[in-house]
């Protein structure tokens, strides 16, 4: 009989209230998994990874001065995996260096994702992350970037889309060690029907971080009643010198725009999959090869399909 045990993921460098349960997430995992089955595909300008299920890891570094891409395709809905993938993926830069880490996370349905990104920037150092969740299954992930050396930088872009009663933890984390250190966090996502989605924004002024700036935005639109959304943008600050924002929009579509979207023949559910695809279709620009746009595409078609012509019979 297969054993399994609890692990604490996705916990914040400091704890607030208890009673809101967002201090960590709580998981269920087997004594012993799978060795996950990487797949890379490597050039001189990208590297490709795919992998569906097990547990496994990929080290990135990247030289001083050298320039590296990385796209990963985390979990497969048309294999149909079920169980658990464990991914880490660990991010060395050296002096001058830029990563650009593009995740495609799409476990499929009865599948759990426990993605994990950690990353150690040293002087002038860039880490781009761009993070796509679109699978059907729940996700954990978790982004802890140390930013050690002068001016390091962190972007991270997010985008998400949950339905059902799918589940997304986040847990993002930008540690600011070096002096003139910069992050820019943007989140924006849709949740309808009773999805649960928690997003943990850290940015994190280390003494000695002096001249450090972060900043962090949340976007969500809700289309359901039902819905759990948690977000709690946090500021730790242990150097005076430094410049810090956070700010989170959180609504519905407003009887404007649906009106707006009414006068030209659009049904409510054809505008709330526009909307819902608007968000994550900006994110697109950002990955490097056209294989992956196409599967980004058709997974958004899946997902959040044009509906238009079903309404119009219906209210015919």
């Amino acid at each position: 009989m297969e054993q399994n045990r609890e692990i604490k993921i996705n916990q914040l460098p400091s704890k607030t209230w208890h009673w809101l349960h967002m201090n960590e997430a709580v998981v269920t995992v087997p004594e012993k998994m799978e060795e996950a089955a990487i797949k890379i595909e490597e050039t001189d300008q990208l590297v490709k990874v795919k992998v569906a299920g097990g547990e496994g890891s990929l080290p990135v570094k990247a030289e001083a001065g050298k320039e590296i891409t990385v796209v990963e395709q985390l979990g497969s809905p048309e294999e149909k995996e079920t169980g658990m993938l464990k991914f880490h993926t660990e991010l060395e830069l050296q002096e001058n260096s830029h990563i650009r880490l593009i995740q495609i996370c799409m476990p499929s349905e009865g599948q759990t994702l426990i993605n994990k990104v950690t990353a150690k920037a040293e002087k002038n150092a860039r880490v781009s992350v761009t993070q796509l969740f679109l699978g059907t299954g729940n996700t954990y992930s978790e982004v802890n970037a140390g930013l050690l050396g002068r001016e390091a930088d962190l972007t991270a872009k997010i985008g998400y889309f949950l339905q059902k009663e799918q589940k997304l933890d986040i847990n993002l984390i930008a540690d600011h060690r070096g002096e003139k250190t910069t992050c820019d966090i943007t989140a924006e996502g849709t949740l309808k029907d009773k999805a649960q989605k928690i997003f943990r924004g850290t940015i994190d002024f280390k003494k000695g971080a002096c001249g450090a700036k972060g900043s962090e935005v949340e976007e969500v639109l809700l289309l359901s009643d039902d819905i759990v959304n948690k977000t709690i943008p946090l500021i730790l600050c242990a150097e005076e010198d430094v410049e810090g924002n956070h700010g989170a929009t959180i609504g519905e579509l407003d009887e404007e725009t649906l009106f707006y979207f009414a006068a030209r023949g659009i049904g409510r559910k054809t505008a709330e999959n526009m909307m819902a695809r608007a968000k994550l279709e900006k994110l697109c620009p950002e990955i490097p090869d056209e294989e992956t746009r196409q599967l980004v595409m058709e997974q958004l078609e899946k997902l959040m399909p044009e509906t238009a012509r079903e309404e119009n019979a219906d209210e015919a």
